[in-house]
């Protein structure tokens, strides 16, 4: 700049009158300030402060207050909150790699619900709208904070995608530039934004904030039973149909730890149901349930989810199914599933011969862990036990649990022409490339 500034630069005319020297002297003078900033503007980006800003709130908006110390939401109140939140939780540690990818469901409700909670107190700490709670807060980058620690790596954005020739049974890194969109875990996207009475989870209220009316009073009315029934289709067009919806949808959902049923909303002793009941009272007059002296629906919400780099923001809910039609529901959406239904040989899935004495085909395995979950028996200590399967909810209907069965059986044919016509591969080739062609 001293060179451009001839006539008006200090510098340079006492360089002209002192000579070399005095130049010299002047750059280097020049040259320890500058040093000098650069070094304390690194200190302050290296040690920032807890007080620094980690949300600037809108001058115009709601939540603005007009004082120095909340024009934004800092670094300090998310650390408070995000503690207090996993101590409500019950979160005491960071989630497995099993945990965090398709495993059970439990432990990333916790992390959800930690999350959940975390937002709720910054909501209302800073008096936030329903619109900065779901616009603004899931801006905070939570990676510079202690979430950071329990956070697992199938929801870190920034994970890298390894080489690999088949892909992974929870869908992460089909999208290369996306890691974790359409994976098992994921939050889904929703088409309108959540009403939530309170902005973050709690139950949608009327705009006056009372109680909506009762939904089997409204379901009763609006779906009234006719006897039209359709003849366009068969009833495999709607059994193939709920088959594809299984492969890409499963909406986690709250069951007892130890037995994986519906914890029951319904019985006496409000203070011991579950948090996540919300049970419906069947109205005096209604035509059906009337005649089964049915007078409560035992409805529990879906558990709470964490969304991508574990982000702030309003309740949301999670998909234990891949988003992409991979065949889950035969394989599983984890390495933990797809383990526990292969037989180990041959690339084959587990089947039963329970019938070949009889000359009839191999049928699925029996479900022996957990085998009340996603199965209704009348007898649950000596009643039959239902069929496992990569998707629980093979045995809702006798056409379905057809499709799975079929499915697996035609799965194991192709094994047994891959290892025919390469007779040098092994069981976890063969059931790669079977799972491929699948």
């Amino acid at each position: 700049m001293c060179l451009l500034m001839r006539r008006w630069c200090p510098l340079r005319r006492r360089a002209q009158q002192s000579g070399a020297r005095a130049r010299a002297q002047a750059w280097v003078t020049l040259g320890a300030w500058v040093a000098m900033v650069l070094m304390v503007l690194a200190v302050q980006l290296a040690s920032a402060r807890p007080d620094d800003c980690a949300l600037p709130l809108d001058p115009h908006g709601p939540s603005f207050n007009g004082l120095e110390g909340e024009r934004c939401i800092t670094w300090a109140a998310v650390e408070a909150a995000w503690a207090a939140g996993r101590e409500k939780a019950g979160l005491r540690r960071p989630l497995k790699e099993a945990e965090g990818s398709g495993g059970p469901p439990l432990a990333r409700a916790l992390l959800g619900t930690a999350l959940q909670e975390a937002t709720r107190l910054l909501s209302e700490r800073y008096g936030l709208s329903r619109e900065e709670v779901r616009e603004l807060l899931p801006r905070v980058d939570t990676r510079r904070t202690r979430v950071r620690d329990f956070c697992p790596a199938a929801l870190a954005s920034d994970q890298p995608c390894a080489v690999a020739r088949f892909r992974r049974y929870d869908g992460r890194c089909n999208n290369l530039r996306h890691p974790t969109w359409g994976s098992a875990g994921a939050p889904f996207r929703r088409m309108a934004p959540p009403e939530y009475a309170d902005g973050v989870s709690a139950p949608r209220a009327s705009r006056a904030g009372f109680p909506l009316p009762n939904p089997r009073a409204v379901s009763a009315h609006v779906h009234r039973d006719g006897e039209h029934h359709e003849s366009a289709v068969t009833l495999m067009f709607v059994a193939w149909g709920q088959l594809v919806d299984h492969d890409i949808t499963l909406t986690a959902e709250t069951k007892d730890p130890e037995t994986r049923t519906d914890p029951e909303c319904c019985g006496p002793g409000t203070e011991r149901r579950h948090p996540n009941c919300l049970p419906v009272l069947i109205p005096p007059g209604d035509a059906f349930y009337r005649r089964h002296g049915q007078t409560c629906m035992n409805v529990l919400r879906s558990l709470a989810g964490a969304r991508e780099d574990c982000r702030l923001g309003p309740r949301a809910q999670f998909n234990q199914m891949t988003s992409f039609i991979d065949a889950g529901f035969l394989y599983g959406s984890s390495e933990a599933e797809a383990r526990r239904l292969r037989a180990g040989r041959g690339g084959r899935l587990q089947m039963q011969d329970a019938f070949g004495p009889l000359g009839l085909k191999e049928l699925l395995p029996f479900k022996r862990d957990f085998p009340d979950e996603g199965c209704l028996r009348a007898d649950r200590r000596r009643g039959p036990l239902c069929f496992l399967a990569g998707d629980n909810r093979a045995n809702e209907q006798l056409v379905l649990t057809a499709l799975h069965t079929a499915l697996a059986r035609e799965h194991n044919r192709l094994a047994e022409g891959l290892a025919h016509v390469n007779p040098h591969w092994g069981d976890e080739r063969i059931f790669q490339v079977g799972h491929y062609f699948s």
